[in-house]
Parts: structure tokens; C-alpha cells; sequence
């Protein structure tokens, strides 16, 4: 590797580059959004408080950072029990 190669990514490597600048300050947003709904939003969801907020960001940027530090919707149970167990048809 020549020297004038070594010197310049020491250079530019050591400061964040504008995209993921740009992508720690949508994630504090999306952070905010997440928090305020309780933490039951999802990327959906905060895609589209996003777009209401007029920042044009993709879905698939959203869901990307999410992942990347944990955030996930709440849901519900997918099983639902029932308290009349054992006692058959009525009739």
C-alpha cells in the first residue's frame, strides 16, 4: 500500500461517514417515536409517523435500525386460554 494510501484513510476513516451520521440522528427520532407509543410500535408504525413528520426515510431503513439496537413492537399472545375449560357444549 503506498504511504499517501496509508495517511488518507487514517484520515477519513477516523470521522463517521455522512450516512451513518445521518443514521444516528434518524435513530434518536425513531427512539423518541418507540418511547412515546409505550413501546408498542413497530417499523411500520414509525415509518409512518415518520412520513407524517415529513422525513422521507425507506421502511427497510427503519426496520434495519431497529434491529440493529433491539427495538420491537409489543404483540399479543398467539395462544388464548380460556377459563371454561372441561366443561363441554352447552345444551
Amino acid at each position: 500500500m503506498a504511504p499517501s494510501t496509508c495517511y488518507y484513510r487514517r484520515a477519513h476513516l477516523s470521522q463517521p461517514s455522512r450516512r451513518r451520521e445521518a443514521d444516528r440522528v434518524l435513530l434518536e427520532r425513531i427512539t423518541a417515536i418507540w418511547v412515546e407509543s409505550r413501546f408498542t410500535y413497530g417499523s411500520p408504525r414509525v415509518h409512518a409517523q415518520l412520513s407524517r413528520e415529513g422525513i422521507r426515510v425507506s421502511h427497510k431503513r427503519v426496520e434495519r435500525l431497529m434491529r440493529q439496537v433491539g427495538l420491537k413492537s409489543a404483540y399479543r399472545s398467539r395462544y388464548y386460554r380460556s377459563l371454561r375449560t372441561g366443561r363441554g357444549r352447552p345444551g
